[in-house]
């Protein structure tokens, strides 16, 4: 998305390949990854599924997938947008470019790609994480700004 995010780490001898998902993947054939990194990107796309399956023949038989997206399901997000009445209705990826990510959503993007979501972590921010606390830590997942999902690619589908 921004050839200034990786300079650092090209800097440090990361091999960087830009360009559209279909040009990386082109100048990636025949070479084969453990780890596939999709950050703040996979709710941007039109098809995620599409996206997380053309990958698939780039990455070894005991890959991870992770990917962090924002979790647009929690209270204080749905609050801030109360007053919008679309907000309420199905979100159409035509209409604002972003897909309604959850849990759940993000789930069955994977599963539906050929991987499996093994952990998801919640990133909470550090008024949110107090609150947490205070909750005895069950309200982590209602309380992220957004979350990351490791899946394990399953090569037997």
């Amino acid at each position: 998305l921004d050839p200034v995010i990786p300079g650092r780490s090209e800097a440090a001898g990361v091999e960087i390949v830009y360009g559209h998902f279909e040009v990386v993947r082109k100048a990636l054939a025949n070479r084969t990854f453990d780890c596939l990194l999709l950050l703040n990107v996979l709710h941007l796309v039109e098809d995620p599924v599409a996206l997380l399956s053309s990958f698939k023949e780039l990455l070894s038989e005991t890959s991870i997938i992770v990917s962090l997206v924002p979790n647009m399901a929690r209270p204080a997000k749905l609050w801030t947008k109360a007053g919008r009445e679309r907000y309420f209705t199905k979100i159409n990826y035509q209409v604002s470019g972003a897909h309604f990510v959850s849990r759940k959503v993000v789930r069955k993007w994977f599963y539906a790609s050929g991987a499996r979501v093994r952990k998801t972590i919640n990133i909470l921010t550090p008024r949110a994480q107090g609150l947490n606390n205070l909750m005895l830590g069950v309200a982590a997942p209602f309380l992220s700004s957004e979350f990351i999902s490791v899946a394990e690619t399953r090569k037997e589908l």
